[in-house]
């Protein structure tokens, strides 16, 4: 079974999901706006400054003149012959050296260009220089000297100018710093978003329900949403319907699972430390609690216990940290009765992880903890246990045995997909079935307000709790 279903989730196409890459790079701008900002500021700056280093302004002086032929003859017109071929002679090394003499320079500091208006007798002569004296200055010594030029050519022209735009005033290519600022801001914008969806297009996690069926066909119990707790809050959360919405959608299904399977010990685990298991394991035995079941919540998180640190959180237990559970059971200082302690006024009981006297992994594999979950299935409808990490160490792997069903906590982005694979496939060779995986920690993308999907955002969790481990 195991190496079947690892075979099937290897062989999953891993296509790019558009969608997820969008969220990414939405919420990747969202947690480093400042950066992103203080980019845009320094490469606008860049833009601003560099070009105006480099800035050379050039003046534009332009005239625009009729041409026609003073002398005819047989053929061709001659005032068209003499619009066609004007604009070469202008431009002309002959007409460039008149123009050099005329200045008394040895070159033209400037660049002519001359156009014909269409099929008409009329030029533009357009010259450009950095400097507007010398721009008009050329275009003045071609307006005196085309006759002398021309004569060989063409004979006597007539050369009318109809338009004539003097010395200029301000350069044709003055730059505009504010835009060249915004373009930069721009640029800078567009560095961070590449960079976030290249990272977000090479990266694999599970970032989506569609994504975690896709990558490990598995079903998905819940999408827990994230909540942030204040740093100075109290320890009892307060109200987050959305997130009680999701933990009933999770006790609802465990307790069809139950109902179709038969499972009533269910161990919760994750491929990495800080997924939110223990969260998800407190509040599904406080969900199932409330409704009347009777449950038994269970540290076997042996190296790290925080089942404790989460109850209290919740205000669900005043305790001085000093609880006897598993350690002292199994060293038959106590009897599981005693160990037991009640949550609230439900049917909720709790056996904490107590303190571990020998090496964990013996611990873990005592015969007498056989006989403590024998008796815990006698005592509740649910045994909700809380594990270690499945795939950083092997205790997850050994308790299997005392378990019926496992839920794997999956926290939204975070994870690399090899590590869930591991942490699963670890799981799937023990034969272990998997009721499904919990998506934890989820947050609201872009693409998910684009589709009008509710806007639950952030907020303070309840006695169902904050999904924050």
């Amino acid at each position: 079974m195991g190496t079947a279903m690892k075979d099937r989730r290897n062989a999953a196409a891993e296509r790019i999901d558009l969608a997820s890459i969008i969220n990414d790079v939405w919420h990747s701008t969202i947690r480093r706006w400042w950066l992103i900002l203080a980019t845009m500021v320094v490469v606008g700056g860049l833009f601003c400054l560099y070009p105006l280093k480099l800035y050379d302004p050039m003046y534009k002086s332009t005239a625009t003149i009729a041409v026609n032929a003073l002398e005819t003859s047989t053929g061709m017109n001659q005032t068209e012959r003499v619009a066609t071929s004007l604009p070469y002679i202008l431009q002309s090394d002959a007409m460039q050296q008149v123009i050099a003499d005329n200045l008394k320079l040895d070159e033209i500091p400037g660049e002519i260009m001359t156009s014909r208006t269409g099929d008409t007798n009329m030029l533009t002569v357009e010259v450009t220089a950095s400097d507007p004296k010398t721009s008009y200055a050329i275009l003045c010594a071609i307006l005196e000297n085309y006759g002398d030029v021309s004569r060989p050519v063409l004979g006597e022209i007539d050369m009318t100018i109809l338009e004539n735009s003097g010395e200029p005033k301000t350069p044709f290519n003055r730059m505009d710093p504010k835009k060249a600022a915004a373009a930069g801001a721009l640029a800078g914008l567009l560095i961070w978003l590449v960079i976030f969806a290249a990272h977000s297009a090479l990266k694999r996690t599970i970032r989506s329900e569609e994504e975690l069926k896709r990558y490990l066909n598995l079903k998905c119990l819940s999408d827990v949403p994230q909540v942030k707790v204040r740093k100075n809050a109290k320890a009892m959360f307060s109200g987050h319907s959305f997130f009680q919405e999701k933990i009933r959608t999770l006790r609802t299904r465990i307790e069809r699972d139950h109902a179709d399977t038969g499972a009533s010990v269910y161990m919760v685990t994750s491929a990495l430390a800080g997924e939110g298991k223990t969260t998800i394991a407190v509040n599904l035995a406080l969900s199932l609690a409330g409704k009347g079941r009777s449950v038994v919540i269970v540290d076997m998180d042996l190296r790290k216990p925080s089942v404790l640190k989460t109850l209290k959180q919740h205000g669900k237990l005043q305790s001085d940290g000093d609880e006897k559970g598993i350690g002292e059971i199994l060293a038959g200082e106590i009897r599981i009765d005693d160990a037991l302690m009640n949550i609230g006024e439900g049917s909720l009981k709790y056996l904490p992880a107590g303190k571990i006297k020998t090496n964990v992994m013996r611990t873990v594999n005592d015969p007498g903890l056989e006989a403590v979950f024998k008796y815990l299935r006698t005592i509740a409808e649910y045994v909700i246990i809380d594990t270690p990490p499945s795939s950083q160490v092997s205790d997850a792997a050994a308790l299997v045995k005392y378990a019926d069903s496992g839920i794997f906590v999956i926290r939204q982005d975070y994870a690399p997909l090899e590590y869930i694979r591991e942490g699963i496939n670890i799981l799937d060779d023990t034969g272990l079935p998997i009721a499904g995986c919990v998506l934890n920690q989820t947050v609201q993308g872009i693409m998910d307000i684009a589709y009008g999907y509710r806007n639950y955002g952030y907020g303070y969790g309840e006695s169902d709790g904050a999904a924050v481990k």
